[in-house]
């Protein structure tokens, strides 16, 4: 019976992971195909900032915040000219770094799959540091991916500011997850894929570009420690 019962636990995460790299090949297809013309309201919000916008999401290994480190990073940079650019990647955490099997399950990212990835010092000088005067939007990122992403920078020794920061999940109204709020507000969009960088970026931009100009406004700008352009 021992050897029946671990047959199954083996093979569960490994099916999970293949199905989720193969999402994951379509959501950052999905995020680099996006235009100007599907986000006119971030693009109106950077050109009055008078800033690129980077709308961002990252995954991690999972267990307490002083253990866990980074595994993916994606962002869309909305440039005040209506310029769109993406930025997708794995990223390899420290050796010895502890990969806890249900965040696993969820991200399809396992010590396998970031083998050969960069390492996060790589990542903050090919993308961080070049975005760090960008306004950084994320969801439910003043909890989580921001100190994250901070920390993470901390644990390299390249101990930068926080960069300017705006959490969609403050400021979207109601409860329940990105998907969820998505799903209430723009029905039309595919949900699918959660837990997935890009995908999660694409939602969040979207869900973004549905709550400006009307939702955003200089106060709830300036409840997040933002500064008003004028």
């Amino acid at each position: 019976m021992t050897s029946k019962s671990a047959t199954p636990r083996q093979r569960v995460p490994k099916v999970r992971g293949k199905a989720s790299q193969a999402s994951r090949a379509d959501a950052i297809a999905g995020l680099r195909a996006m235009r100007a013309d599907a986000v006119p309201n971030i693009v109106a919000f950077a050109r009055r900032q008078g800033r690129p916008v980077v709308v961002f999401d990252l995954e991690h290994t999972g267990g307490t915040k002083e253990n866990r480190a980074i595994t993916e990073l994606a962002a869309l940079v909305v440039h005040p000219d209506g310029g769109l650019s993406t930025y997708s990647t794995l990223v390899k955490p420290p050796d010895g770094t502890v990969f806890v099997p249900m965040i696993s399950a969820k991200t399809g990212i396992w010590p396998s799959t970031v083998a050969r990835a960069p390492t996060w010092h790589a990542v903050i000088w090919s993308f961080v540091i070049p975005h760090r005067q960008a306004l950084w939007c994320g969801f439910n990122s003043r909890a989580c991916d921001m100190p994250a992403l901070v920390a993470e920078c901390r644990r390299v020794n390249v101990h930068l500011p926080e960069p300017a920061h705006l959490d969609i999940m403050q400021v979207s109204g109601g409860f329940g997850s990105l998907s969820a709020r998505v799903k209430a507000l723009l029905p039309e969009v595919s949900t699918e894929s959660a837990h997935v960088a890009a995908h999660d970026v694409r939602m969040t931009a979207l869900l973004l570009n549905a709550l400006l100009p009307h939702h955003i406004t200089d106060n709830v700008l300036m409840r997040q420690g933002l500064t008003i352009p004028r």
